[in-house]
């Protein structure tokens, strides 16, 4: 059986962002920003890069809480 033929596992959404950013929630990744020195509106438009990331690595927008 060739590797393309093997169904791919869906991404899961919090293991993903975990991975990937180091939150575990979108009221985490905000407060991480914010800690980090970024006003809300820029961790909002940041969140918004993380979820948008995310369907393009092949995440269904439907399993972003």
């Amino acid at each position: 059986m060739r590797q393309e033929d093997k169904l791919q596992q869906p991404l899961d959404f919090e293991a993903w962002l975990l991975r990937e950013t180091g939150s575990r929630s979108r009221r985490n990744y905000i407060a991480d920003r914010r800690a980090e020195g970024c006003t809300t509106t820029e961790a909002a438009e940041g969140w918004l890069e993380v979820c948008k990331e995310f369907v393009k690595a092949g995440g269904d927008p439907d399993d972003i809480p």
